[in-house]
Formats: structure tokens, C-alpha cells, sequence
């Protein structure tokens, strides 16, 4: 299938306080259109410059990552221009980066997924680190036997599903060794799986919600007590393809260095992604015997 592109340039921002004039200002960065268009709900008219507190019902991890970009590039004093360009598949949005048709991704990327890129690819520090990212196990409202998971052993009586393409969860899927795993490429297939109970478990980032659950129906909630441990860090990617590439590396690396130095990095995925307070007490499921 072609990848279909669509320009958004009404969403353009614009660097304040910058410090030089670059020969090419605007950056393109690929998104696909879900994603688009929840990103501007949750932004509702905001500048994602003014940005400090995140917290929101509508806030998503890949939120932060458009932001930090933005800021980080802003924070190194950089003239570039931000625009999202929608992007239909998320092969193409790799395909569109590694040949220069837009520099940055909307997504961080897990670094598996990129080191084998680093002739056409900057790759930023890590801006979650091995051993920081948590996510839920998510199973269908109605699924008494997975609610009622007590302990690891309990957990490999289940059914699991996930994407090849998504190597960190294939990975700590195969690590937890279910009573079965199997594959699907899509999201909204494998949500209707695990909704509707023909796979009892599914990995998934906890919903920024009271009850973390995903609106489904029937819904998508978190086996209570327990999380899991992604293996790996996640990165921003530039492409080399692109024009002021080395730059705009620069720039980014430079906001990167000094929000992690501030303790923002941290700060902000934690404090609104992996510490929730609904989970405060919950447990890795691979330290549950």
C-alpha cells in the first residue's frame, strides 16, 4: 500500500527567542492522523512552548515526546519551524525519516528499532532509560480469569497478542512465557481481541484516567497489582537526509542535555506517565512467585 502524505501546515509553531537564521527553518515531522488530531485536543489552543505542567485526562506519552522535541530545540536558542506531516502507515513514517522527506518523528523510537539506522539517522541520548518504562497488562473487562491473576504462574495460564513489529513487547512477552503468543500488525485489531476475550492479554500504556482503562467495549482495563518492565530505552531520531540535519541535531541534543541535567527528563515521563498514583503500590510481575 502507498503511503498517502497530507501537509498540515495550520500547525506550524514558531521558536521563540531564537539566535541565528538557519538556511532551512522548517522541520517536517511525521505523524499519523489519530494522533494528530488527539494531540491538538489535548493541546486546545495552547502553545506547546508554554507548556510545564502536562497533566491532563487527555495526555499521551507520545504527547510529551512531540513537546520535549519542540522545547529542547527552542531551549538550544535553534530557528527551526515544526510542522506535523501526516503520515498513513508507520513503516512509511520510518521510510519517510531514513530518506529525508521529513527529520524528525512525532514518537521516540525504542533504540532496537533504530541502531541498525545509524548511517541515515542521528539518534539522540535516551530520553527514558533502560528500566524506567512501565506499562499495563490489559485484558477485557469481563476476563474473571485474568482480573484474577495473583502471581507470575498465573499469568503463563493466559493467551497473549502483540505485533512483530513491536520487538520490546515481543521480547518481555517472551520473557513472561504466556500459554500462548500470538501476532497481529494492527492496534485496533488486537484491542477487539482482548475486548472481546478470544486473547485473554495484551501490553499497553496505562490510560492517563482514574480507572486507566481503554473505551472499548467492552472496556480495556489493567489486571490490577501488577506492571511490566519494558526492556530497553527510547530515543529521538534525525534523519542525515535532511537539510540542516547536523544542526538540528545539535540543537536537539544540546535541550536533551539540559533537561536531563534539570531533572525535567525524568521529572516529566514519571511524574506523569510510569509513577501514576493509581499504581503506586502495584508490582512487576516477574518479581510475583
Amino acid at each position: 500500500m502507498q503511503a498517502v502524505f497530507l501537509l498540515f501546515s495550520l500547525f506550524a509553531f514558531s521558536a521563540s527567542g531564537t539566535s541565528k537564521t538557519l538556511s532551512s527553518e522548517t522541520i517536517y515531522l511525521a505523524v499519523n492522523q489519530p494522533v494528530h488530531d488527539r494531540f491538538l485536543a489535548y493541546l486546545d489552543g495552547r502553545d506547546p512552548l508554554s507548556i510545564d505542567t502536562f497533566s491532563s485526562p487527555k495526555l499521551e506519552r507520545i504527547f510529551i515526546d512531540i513537546i520535549l522535541q519542540k522545547q529542547a530545540i527552542a531551549q538550544a536558542g535553534c530557528n527551526f519551524d515544526i510542522q506535523l506531516e501526516v503520515v498513513s502507515l508507520y513503516s512509511a513514517r520510518m521510510q519517510t525519516l531514513v530518506k529525508g522527506r521529513i527529520g524528525l518523528n512525532y514518537d521516540s523510537y525504542w533504540l532496537n528499532e533504530i541502531e541498525n539506522y545509524q548511517d541515515d539517522l542521528y539518534i539522540s541520548q535516551a530520553v527514558i532509560r533502560q528500566g524506567e518504562y512501565k506499562a499495563g497488562i490489559y485484558t477485557s473487562e469481563k476476563n474473571q480469569q485474568a482480573l484474577a491473576v495473583k502471581n507470575l504462574s498465573d499469568f503463563q495460564n493466559l493467551s497473549a497478542i502483540t505485533s512483530k513489529e513491536w520487538v520490546v513487547d515481543v521480547k518481555t512477552l517472551e520473557k513472561l512465557q504466556p500459554r500462548t503468543l500470538s501476532f497481529d500488525p494492527s492496534w485496533g485489531s488486537i484491542t477487539k481481541l482482548v475486548a472481546n476475550g478470544w486473547v485473554d492479554v495484551m501490553l499497553a500504556p496505562f490510560r492517563l484516567t482514574p480507572s486507566m482503562a481503554y473505551e472499548l467495549e467492552p472496556k480495556l482495563v489493567p489486571i490490577p497489582k501488577f506492571y511490566v518492565m519494558l526492556e530497553g530505552s527510547r530515543h529521538f531520531a534525525v534523519s542525515k537526509a535532511y537539510p540542516d540535519s547536523a544542526e538540528l541535531f545539535h540543537c536537539l541534543e544540546q535541550g536533551l542535555s539540559h533537561f536531563r541535567e534539570s531533572g525535567k527528563l525524568y521529572q516529566v515521563y514519571h511524574k506523569n506517565i510510569f509513577e501514576l498514583e493509581q499504581i503506586h503500590n502495584w508490582q512487576n510481575i516477574l518479581e510475583a512467585n
